[in-house]
């Protein structure tokens, strides 16, 4: 629904629910409608392009808002827990991670949106090839052959930055927390040993029953925080990517919904009109 306000459509038909400030005699836009896209897209020749570009991107700002939501919520459940050591080599490599890709995608949306690209007389760079030459072509978009690449001043500087939150964060998330569990049950063993050595012969039976039951693997921990590391990386970019069926979904419903409309609905009410004039005209 709220997208749907923001295309101005109503079950996928163009409407127009915020107004518009175009001037269709001079070709001229005089004012941006209240909210949403201005109506008179709907009518542009352009009108595939320039919709199949901003259902893209809306999906993709969708989708990694969402999955930043899950995150988050993964951070409720560690502090339900009182599970830190996962808040810190968990929670926060996955938010370094997540937002050093996809959330500067989604600011570079913003941010390309925001500049007016006509006015400065240059192209839009395309996003898709910025984020591929991020990590292909570390700073070659400060080089002179690339100067229509730069979307702002110091972008070379700022991608290098994320790419290096990016690598850090895989082994941030890989490693400690096997380790440091570890390091934590050779401490409790250590603290059993003394213990059974101050106490009878009764008292090592029971420490000893309760080591059989919590019995520690590190092989165990360590493969199921590579499982884990490996479903959080390979899953960020397979997820971020599936929401683009929002875009496919969208841009199809919209096809049928104006077929059917101009096809069906439009033919349907022009032959009734005709049928009613020659009604008339016969009586």
């Amino acid at each position: 629904m709220y997208v749907g306000l923001i295309y101005n459509e109503v079950f996928a038909c163009p409407m127009s629910i915020w107004g518009s400030g175009y001037d269709w005699e001079n070709e001229t836009i005089i004012a941006p409608p209240i909210f949403g896209v201005e109506p008179a897209w709907h009518h542009a020749a352009n009108k595939i392009s320039f919709f199949n570009s901003f259902k893209m991107k809306m999906s993709i700002i969708v989708g990694v808002l969402q999955m930043t939501f899950g995150i988050f919520l993964s951070l409720l459940n560690h502090l339900e827990y009182k599970n830190y050591l996962k808040v810190c080599f968990q929670f926060l490599p996955e938010l370094g991670f997540f937002g050093s890709i996809f959330g500067y995608l989604v600011f570079l949306i913003f941010y390309k949106w925001s500049v007016p690209w006509v006015e400065l007389g240059k192209p839009a760079p395309s996003l898709l090839t910025t984020l591929i030459n991020m990590f292909m072509s570390p700073g070659a978009v400060a080089l002179p052959e690339n100067a229509d690449m730069v979307l702002f001043e110091g972008q070379a500087n700022v991608e290098a930055v994320l790419i290096l939150v990016a690598l850090v964060c895989v082994p941030l998330l890989l490693f400690p927390i096997p380790f440091i569990e570890s390091a934590r049950h050779e401490a409790a063993q250590k603290k059993k040993a003394a213990y059974k050595a101050l106490h009878d012969d009764g008292a090592e039976e029971v420490v000893a029953h309760g080591e059989e039951e919590h019995e520690f693997s590190f092989g165990d921990v360590f493969v199921h925080q590579a499982i884990h590391t490996i479903e959080f990386v390979l899953g960020s970019i397979s997820n971020t990517a599936s929401y683009l069926r929002l875009w496919a979904l969208s841009l199809a419903h919209s096809q049928l919904s104006e077929l059917f409309w101009d096809d069906l609905l439009v033919r349907i009410k022009i032959m009734h009109f005709k049928i009613n004039a020659l009604q008339n005209n016969a009586l």
